[in-house]
């Protein structure tokens, strides 16, 4: 799994062969917190026809109703969690 790209502190989107996720920045009050979601279908084919704006309103959506993202298997979060502490422990 690898890091495609990033909006500081909103997103961080990650593919692993033709799976995509999606690291998420939500919030209540003042304390942000992350979370990792799976794409379906419609959100991946949203983000290859409309780009990083698709990306941008999927995170926004998904910010706002964190409690109905599904859980991500425990391999797919550990792979996850390793290329973004990867990629956050590669820059300057």
């Amino acid at each position: 799994m690898i890091v495609i790209d990033h909006q500081p502190n909103e997103w961080t989107l990650l593919r692993r062969d033709d799976e995509w996720f999606l690291e998420v920045v939500s919030g209540i009050s003042h304390l942000a917190f992350y979370f990792i979601i799976k794409l379906d279908e419609d959100e991946v084919a949203a983000m290859g026809m409309f780009g990083r704006p698709a990306i941008q309103e999927i995170a926004g959506a998904w910010a706002d109703r964190w409690l109905d993202a599904e859980l991500l298997s425990s391999s797919d979060e550990a792979e996850a969690e390793a290329a973004l502490r990867d990629f956050r422990q590669s820059k300057p």
